[in-house]
């Protein structure tokens, strides 16, 4: 989702803060082999199209939402801020 891809393999923590205040977290090994699992989905769906975004899961525990401003800190430094509402 961003015009730089990640270095390979990904290693580091993902990690979730509300208002600046760490919810979770969790180590990105635990998502396992994702090109393995990219082939596997590719597989179950006759391939794969540029422009999808594609969700593999997350090793940190989820947790509540809250209104907000969330904080998604993945490795090499990325971030997603977002504005959660009521």
């Amino acid at each position: 989702m961003g015009k730089q891809p990640l270095d390979w393999p990904l290693e580091g923590r993902l990690s979730l803060s509300l208002n600046g205040e760490l919810l979770t977290e969790g180590p990105v090994e635990a998502l396992g082999d994702i090109g393995e699992r990219l082939s596997w989905l590719s597989k179950q769906l006759g391939g794969l199209k540029a422009g999808y975004v594609i969700f593999l899961g997350s090793p940190a525990a989820a947790v509540p939402a809250r209104p907000g401003r969330l904080d998604l800190y993945g490795p090499q430094q990325s971030v997603l801020t977002a504005l959660v509402e009521e």
